[in-house]
């Protein structure tokens, strides 16, 4: 085949998704997920990547199963060169029949796999039909039990869809990680780096094989999941994405090391964790969560950006509060002016983290009466510290409401420490 880029103006994509169930599923929230559509539709609309036509590249969150299959319907009608389905939520396996379905908003264990659910040999019937034009037809599935759906790729020890290739982020009986308070889920945080930055020593243009390749290394060696492709043809080479790094035009985030998107996918796991280990949410002043509603008070929320933790400490000054979001820590403190501030994850590393006694006039009063009274260090009361944020002559005091000021100044060194340790860059 030759190295010629599937033509954007011949082609099409759905990019689908399920983030949010409803009241009546009993699966988990997806958060992740809802970022995966809007950067996956924006890279492939690039043209610096493959071009896509807005027109041709259709988000879908939270279908149904009428408007997932009639989506794909539409879009390979209407393209006679390349169409790409992504589906990103939860993979569920039949009980009685150990098929993938691809689960639904409404979804629920206990049945209506028919209804709730896309059975995904229907979209492989579908990608069959006569009506669907277009001469490659790929499906990429970020969901747990990715390559089942090969099992009903195969009929009659054949290959049932001619020109297709499919790509799972997971094995047979292998989860797919979408961990808590990261912006997108592990595999599609790889295909879209992937697909922004390119990939040293190979062509011009990037072939499924080679992208998959890539995705998969980058998984494997940090031990998430196993992905797999399959392929009819030689569709695994055909090229949807021109390859940046072919001639410079990106830092490729060194050579087969991990892109910027990739650290700090890695660094948002590991922060959250963090906060979770370390935060007390007995406190009704405190919040920690992978989806927490965005508070008005934290000013516009940047694309992607989540919050993950709320500390709340109401005073006669009105309210202080102290933010972990997904890109940045931000605060607002009577002390700093009546501005919120915020420093930036990929900024911290600069940052030194300290603590000084706070004095104001009633604590003088109170230790004034601990020395008249000749009362013991012992039974004195211990002094409030402020926690301060210090780079060369700028310095903000953070606000920890009720937690200890000895703990949550290590909460701080801990993040701090962690931007240190990921070498966080701004992924474009």
């Amino acid at each position: 085949m030759s190295s010629r880029l599937s033509d954007p103006l011949q082609s099409a994509a759905v990019i689908a998704g399920v983030f949010k169930q409803t009241s009546g599923s009993d699966l988990p929230n997806l958060p992740a997920v809802e970022n995966n559509i809007r950067a996956l539709a924006g890279v492939l609309r690039d043209p610096k990547v493959w071009g896509l036509p807005p027109e041709r590249c259709v988000e879908l969150p939270q279908p149904t199963r009428d408007a997932f299959l009639s989506a794909v319907g539409s879009a390979g009608t209407t393209a006679t060169d390349t169409l790409l389905v992504y589906f990103a939520g939860h993979g569920v396996i039949h009980p009685a029949t150990d098929r993938l379905y691809l689960a639904l908003p409404d979804f629920r264990s206990g049945g209506e796999y028919g209804t709730r659910a896309v059975r995904y040999g229907d979209l492989q019937d579908l990608l069959g039909e006569p009506r669907i034009r277009a001469r490659h037809k790929v499906i990429i599935l970020d969901t747990c039990f990715g390559a089942t759906a090969f099992e009903d790729s195969v009929g009659a020890n054949t290959l049932k869809t001619r020109g297709a290739c499919t790509l799972v982020s997971s094995d047979v009986t292998e989860t797919s990680r979408a961990p808590r308070g990261t912006e997108y889920t592990s595999y599609t945080a790889r295909l879209i780096s992937t697909l922004r930055h390119g990939i040293e020593g190979e062509e011009e243009t990037l072939t499924l094989q080679a992208i998959h390749q890539r995705v998969s290394e980058r998984l494997r060696s940090a031990n998430i999941s196993t992905p797999r492709i399959l392929s009819v043809d030689d569709t695994a080479l055909v090229r949807i994405a021109r390859n940046r790094a072919y001639d410079g035009s990106t830092d490729p985030g060194g050579g087969s090391g991990p892109f910027p998107e990739e650290q700090w996918q890695d660094f948002q796991n590991e922060l959250f964790s963090t906060l979770k280990a370390e935060l007390d949410t007995s406190h009704s002043t405190v919040r920690v969560g992978s989806s927490l509603p965005w508070d008005a008070r934290l000013g516009p929320r940047r694309e992607g950006e989540c919050l993950l933790a709320f500390i709340e400490q109401r005073t006669t000054f009105g309210s202080r509060f102290t933010a972990f979001t997904t890109q940045a820590v931000k605060f607002r403190h009577e002390k700093n002016g009546t501005l919120l501030a915020q420093v930036g994850y990929a900024e911290m590393h600069r940052w030194s983290v300290r603590s000084t006694v706070a004095r104001p006039a009633w604590e003088w009063f109170k230790e004034a009466y601990a020395e008249w009274c000749n009362i013991s260090e012992r039974y004195r009361p211990r002094a409030k510290c402020d926690v301060l944020l210090t780079c060369d002559t700028t310095t903000f005091c953070v606000s920890h409401g009720k937690m200890g000021d000895e703990r949550f100044q290590r909460l701080m060194e801990k993040v701090r420490d962690l931007t240190r340790k990921y070498q966080l860059d701004l992924p474009e």
